[in-house]
């Protein structure tokens, strides 16, 4: 019998795919990155969402969210539901507009990212709030995140 691929390998991302991918045809194509934290002791957390949809509008856009969480504190969550999307060729993926301003980068593929994000925020003391649709009370926020591979990446 021949050498066959471990089953797990075929499971592996490829580094190019930490990066953007070409665009297909559908109006709503979207490509996304998602970033999840909680500290060691489980009393905050934190998540991060960057959505490019190129095709929407004519220009594209950036859907931007975050949210931070605590035990009795309030629940802090961010939103941008049409950022311009950075150009194609600004690998840093910099988004700017009067509310939020947030940069992403892969700083080694499968093995480091880095986000930064700061804005108005809404402040909820009642954590199911946003879930009726309530507003909250604005806050300033600033996330600064770096995630390293803690094992093997997995597609």
């Amino acid at each position: 019998m021949g050498e066959e691929e471990p089953p797990e390998a075929a499971l592996r991302p490829a580094p190019e795919d930490e990066g953007r991918h070409e665009p297909g045809l559908e109006p709503l194509w979207n490509e996304s990155w998602y970033f999840d934290a909680v500290s060691a002791d489980g009393t905050l957390g934190a998540y991060h969402r960057i959505g490019r949809m190129p095709n929407v509008d004519g220009g594209g856009v950036c859907v931007l969210g975050a949210c931070i969480v605590q035990p009795g504190g309030p629940t802090l969550m961010l939103g941008e539901g049409a950022a311009p999307l950075p150009p194609s060729a600004d690998d840093s993926q910099l988004v700017e507009t009067p509310a939020v301003r947030a940069s992403y980068a892969c700083e080694k593929a499968l093995e480091r990212f880095r986000i930064e994000v700061s804005g108005t925020a809404a402040a909820f003391a009642d954590h199911s709030a946003p879930l009726r649709g309530e507003r909250g009370e604005p806050a300033e926020i600033e996330i600064e995140l770096t995630f390293e591979t803690d094992g093997v990446p997995y597609m």
